[in-house]
This record gives C-alpha cells, structure tokens and sequence, in this order.
C-alpha cells in the first residue's frame, strides 16, 4: 500500500509512548472527537469539529478536518496503520 502523502512529509516531532491500556480502547478512543471541545479545547478552537470525518480502508483508518476561520487553509490529517501505528500529519500555511 502507498500512501501519496509520505513524499512531502517533514518531520517536525516523533512521541513514542507505552499506554498501558488495551490497545482497542485506545484507537476508539482516538477515532471519535466528541470529546475534543471539552478535554483538547485548544485544538477544538483551531479546527472546525463540524467538519471532522472519518473513512475506514482494508488496513488503515484516514481521519482529517479543515481549520477553524481563524487558521484559513490548514488541515490535519490522521491515519491509524493497523494495528497500532498512528501518523498526525498537520498542514500549516507559511510553513
């Protein structure tokens, strides 16, 4: 599988974390944003939740929203590898 993305990708930080919790209970955790506006207040001010969305493939999950009218023309992307890599990618302009 390719994913077209990887080509402009620049690394700008890698976190590599040992949860100690089942590693399902995290990603479902991860694949909804109902929870964003009250525990990532930040983030749900910097991109518009109304337009989160979620498509599921054979082997990977791909979740993206546009930015907030405040942040005009970013984008965040996120992609769940199964079984238990995640990529954030996030698009900022001026960059």
């Amino acid at each position: 599988m390719q994913y077209p993305f990887f080509d402009s990708l620049k690394l700008v930080r890698e976190t590599r974390r040992v949860v100690k919790a089942n590693w399902k209970a995290v990603v479902d955790n991860y694949l909804e944003c109902d929870h964003c506006s009250i525990a990532h207040p930040g983030f749900a001010k910097s991109f518009d939740i109304s337009y989160f969305c979620t498509t599921t493939h054979d082997k990977f999950t791909y979740q993206y929203m546009s930015a907030s009218k405040n942040a005009e023309g970013d984008q965040v992307s996120f992609y769940w590898i199964w079984p238990n890599m995640m990529i954030n990618v996030y698009q900022e302009t001026g960059m």
